[in-house]
């Protein structure tokens, strides 16, 4: 396949077809109405197809959306849950652009903590009035809950936080993890619930445990009321840290690190942090959050091993009253952002140092994707309060969307040798009609259309320049004659990479009776494996001409298009343009040719038509 792009490219670059033609003049263009609406649509379609002269075609797009759209793009959307009380909890897969309330208990049950100790698979923990809960959470391949279980609970009092190793970790160590718990308990376990084992703190704390941070098995902290901090020292012991007496009766809510550098935050606008995390002895200090208010969490995502997703010494904490400070000096200074909401929030997560959420009361969750300087309001479809959340990092799928138009047309067969995957252009094997699909690959990434711009796509770039003058329209021409019988994304599960595999280079001409249809294609798959978990095709905007209407044994036959009704034959010189005050139909089965497009002798690349639909 390199091979193929490789002369592919090089055939580009060189130029090789050329043809000659009788010249085409249009009239200068008139200044029709902006038009506005959700996708790319077909504007207008030039065509001498093979019998008549010389073969010779011009497709035009038009980009009616308040944005540039690219030909290609690619999406790395964050996956998340968030739990909390009356048994519910609120799910995502695509940054919170929808989110789907989750019913996990009964309505007695309210939930504190969340981890994602797989990919798939969240543990939970709680407390219903009598019993700590621990719940596991299976998800499907496209996020929708399947599974809740019943998980072994090592205790009767509330169980506040969890805690497993990073589920990204290349170790076995998905199966060992803490909790904590009111009066004073931490649990551990190193078989993935099955067992737990009380730890021992010295001296023993009957404070309540409300947060947790597990750096790494060596550096694990937890901290709760009346000033508690604990730090895991050894393999079998615990014990609280000393802290200024300023925070003798704070209660900490959060807890959270960046490398040896942490902050425990609570009562009263309370931070104390550390930049000696790593010591045996480490020294903690109050740092000035410059607000009074109730503090609930916080979140840093720096570490040596995510270094390329977040800014170093960059860190949230959220709290009452929509209450959310940023600081990007590792706690020297504090600033406050405007949260857009009043509600408390309880919890706070990024998955890089621009996109992050904050989860709060009464079903809240609010995005950011700027780093917090701009934050709005997500639909949770939840009216829960929500305390824990957690997003996977980093993320574990890719969205990758591409435009291509598919074409009923000769097509000029070059030889391909299916070994070597090379290409000569100067041999033709055979002609025969069929489906041709083009995509933009080389001019079109990085690129895109722009607002109230136009694409041409044709199949020889001298006869387009020589015969005919562009309107005065934003115009990205795309001198392309090679289609391809087939386009497909392939997986390499060796290399953790998905790649466009186009199948047979043709040149194409578009013949004088035949379809032309915008397709919209779009691939979710695994950065893991290579593995495409969904492929979705959408026909977008078609237009059909020469009378042309095809049979349900046809290969361009769609029962979603059979009300379609064609244009007659293009006479030579002319083309087929959209009216000006039109941008399609709504549904597949009210689009038609005829009703959407006209005849007109002054075809106008790069601009709007000169007439309106009556």
């Amino acid at each position: 396949m390199k091979s193929l792009f490789s002369n592919l490219l090089y055939w580009l670059i060189a130029g090789v077809l050329f043809y000659s033609g009788c010249e085409l003049v249009t009239k200068e263009p008139e200044f029709p109405t902006r038009r506005s609406g959700d996708d790319l649509i077909l504007n207008e379609l030039y065509t001498l197809s093979p019998d008549k002269y010389y073969a010779f075609t011009w497709i035009e797009l038009f980009n009616p959306v308040k944005r540039t759209v690219p030909w290609f793009s690619a999406t790395f959307p964050a996956g998340g849950v968030s739990v909390g009380s009356s048994g519910a909890g609120v799910r995502t897969e695509d940054d919170g652009a929808l989110w789907s309330a989750l019913n996990i208990g009964n309505s007695n049950e309210e939930y504190h903590g969340i981890t994602m100790q797989y990919t798939d698979t969240a543990l939970v923990v709680g407390y219903d009035g009598t019993q700590g809960i621990v719940r596991r959470l299976t998800f499907d391949s496209v996020g929708t809950l399947a599974a809740v279980q019943n998980v072994l609970s090592p205790t009767t009092r509330s169980i506040n936080a969890i805690s497993f190793r990073s589920m990204t970790d290349p170790t076995a160590t998905s199966k060992a993890g803490y909790i904590a718990c009111d009066r004073g308990q931490i649990f551990r376990t190193t078989n993935s619930c099955q067992s737990w084992q009380l730890q021992n703190v010295v001296p023993a704390t009957t404070k309540n445990l409300h947060s947790l941070a597990l750096v790494d098995f060596t550096h694990i902290w937890v901290c709760g009321d009346s000033g508690t901090v604990i730090k895991r020292t050894s393999a079998s012991a615990w014990t609280p840290q000393t802290l200024p007496e300023i925070f003798a009766t704070t209660n900490f809510y959060g807890i959270f690190f960046s490398d040896d550098t942490g902050w425990a935050v609570g009562e009263n606008g309370a931070i104390a942090h550390t930049r000696s995390g790593g010591a045996t002895a480490p020294i903690w200090l109050p740092e000035s959050s410059g607000v009074s208010t109730t503090l609930r969490g916080g979140f840093s995502g720096y570490t040596t091993t995510t270094q390329a997703y977040f800014k170093r010494g960059r860190a949230w904490v959220c709290g009452d009253g929509g209450l959310i400070i940023r600081t990007d000096d590792n706690g020297r200074h504090w600033y406050r952002q405007s949260s857009n909401t009043s509600s408390k929030l309880n919890s706070i997560v990024f998955t890089d140092s621009l996109r992050g959420w904050a989860f709060g009361d009464n079903g809240t969750v609010i995005n950011t994707t700027d780093g917090g300087e701009r934050w709005r309001s997500q639909t949770s479809n939840s009216t829960a309060n929500l305390f824990g959340g957690v997003f996977i990092f980093p993320p574990t799928t890719a969205i990758l969307n591409y435009y291509q138009l598919s074409m009923l047309a000769q097509k000029k067969h070059f030889f391909f040798d299916p070994v070597t995957g090379l290409v000569n252009f100067d041999f033709i094997v055979r002609t025969d009609t069929g489906i041709v699909h083009f995509v933009n690959f080389f001019n079109g990434l990085g690129r895109g259309i722009p607002q109230s711009g136009f694409a041409i796509i044709n199949n020889d770039s001298t006869k387009f320049k020589d015969h005919f003058k562009l309107g005065p329209g934003s115009s990205d021409i795309v001198n392309f004659s090679i289609g391809f019988d087939s386009i497909s994304l392939v997986t390499n599960t060796e290399f953790r990479t998905v790649t466009f595999n186009p199948v047979n280079p043709v040149l194409w001409s578009l013949l004088s009776s035949g379809e032309v249809r915008l397709v919209k294609n779009s691939g979710q798959f695994e950065l893991g494996t290579g593995k495409i978990v969904r492929f979705t095709t959408k026909v977008l905007d078609e237009i059909r001409y020469g009378n042309y209407k095809p049979a349900p044994s046809d290969p361009f036959y769609d029962p979603n298009y059979v009300n379609d009704d064609p244009l007659g034959p293009i006479p030579d010189g002319w083309s087929i343009a959209r009216y000006a005050n039109d941008l399609g139909s709504p549904t597949p089965a009210e689009h038609s040719t005829r009703k959407s497009f006209y005849m007109t002798n002054s075809p106008i690349p790069g601009w709007f038509s000169q007439e309106e639909r009556k």
